[in-house]
């Protein structure tokens, strides 16, 4: 029997428990490949899978409407489309334009509703959409803009699994893996590089800096809200030990 203990525990990694305290962990669907001690979203099953936070919902945007001889070309994630050119009116030409963007293989869907200015886009896999827009030629030309955000809701963190390296070389959840995530309880976290957490922070997932989606931070501007706080911090292993306590 066990009657005395060592002060400090293991050396923390991303997503391993804290301690044996109550806590609440759900099995989910990988949609797509997750990290470990990661914050995740619903995904495109809002009740089974689960997915990295992504900007993956784009409102595309149109200054006014478009008139007889626009030309417009659209650019998905960098790639440009073939230009789409005014037909019948401003609505029939923003359906176009919605179709041509549904063409684009990081698109699950693109939708416009009959009236209005707005294009909405949602990425296939949860993957990131950046849509930009250029109209041409024609009497006058709208300006487009767009404003992204990831639709889904926060589900909790990724426990860490001993599995083996995928083709990427990396030890993570593959696609369609069954994934254990933490909804209650306290566990490791990695926090965004340039993050500065302390102790009794609030707790929000990184989607602001694409490339650390996912990750600890206590910066909540652009950021996904957890409910819960950073109760440790490691430094030189850029970790926090965050504790959340969803319902």
């Amino acid at each position: 029997m066990q009657t005395s203990y060592d002060i400090n525990t293991d050396e923390a990694f991303a997503g391993l428990k804290v301690d044996s305290r109550f806590d609440t962990v759900e099995t989910k669907l990988a949609q797509g490949s997750i990290g470990f001690g990661l914050g995740v979203m619903s995904g495109q099953d809002a009740v089974n899978q689960v997915r990295d936070p992504a900007l993956n919902k784009t409102i595309l945007s149109q200054s006014t409407d478009l008139v007889t001889s626009n030309s417009t070309i659209v650019t998905v994630n960098g790639v440009a489309h073939s230009a789409v050119v005014f037909a019948t009116d401003d609505a029939t030409t923003m359906a176009a334009i919605a179709a041509e963007i549904a063409t684009d293989s990081a698109v699950l869907s693109a939708t416009y509703p009959g009236s209005g200015d707005d294009i909405t886009i949602l990425g296939a896999d949860g993957q990131a959409v950046s849509v930009t827009a250029v109209t041409t030629a024609g009497s006058g030309q709208p300006t487009w803009s767009q404003v992204q955000s990831d639709p889904g809701v926060f589900r909790g963190i990724s426990v860490h699994r001993h599995v083996e390296k995928d083709s990427s070389g990396v030890a993570q959840y593959v696609d369609k893996a069954a994934v254990d995530v933490c909804r209650k309880g306290m566990i490791w976290m990695p926090h965004v590089a340039a993050a500065t957490p302390a102790v009794d922070d609030t707790l929000y997932i990184n989607l602001a800096i694409a490339a650390e989606a996912g990750k600890a931070t206590n910066v909540s501007s652009g950021n996904i809200a957890t409910g819960g706080k950073i109760r440790e911090v490691n430094s030189a292993l850029k970790l926090v030990k965050a504790e959340i306590n969803l319902p």
